[in-house]
């Protein structure tokens, strides 16, 4: 199961399942003031990004490592989680 990460008082998220290998779903304390998420190789690639909107289709990820990150508005990242592909 997605860690929780707080990243204030007053939001924090969680992205599941994890391990994935389909579909991802992520869960936020409030969605006020989230503009869109990426996900990230390891290697710091950005592979996916797109406003948040339901579950997310990794299924064209390779099995592996990843961050996804949350962008607020203004383009600044809320918060990071790690994701793992199998």
């Amino acid at each position: 199961m997605g860690k929780l990460t707080e990243l204030s008082s007053d939001f924090s998220f969680k992205v599941y399942p994890n391990p994935a290998s389909d579909k991802v779903s992520i869960e936020a304390s409030s969605l006020e003031g989230i503009k869109e998420f990426k996900i990230m190789s390891i290697e710091g690639k950005e592979l996916l990004r797109s406003e948040l909107n339901g579950s997310i289709d990794v299924s064209v990820l390779s099995k592996g490592l990843y961050t996804v990150s949350i962008l607020g508005q203004d383009g600044v990242i809320l918060g990071t989680e790690k994701l793992v592909i199998d």
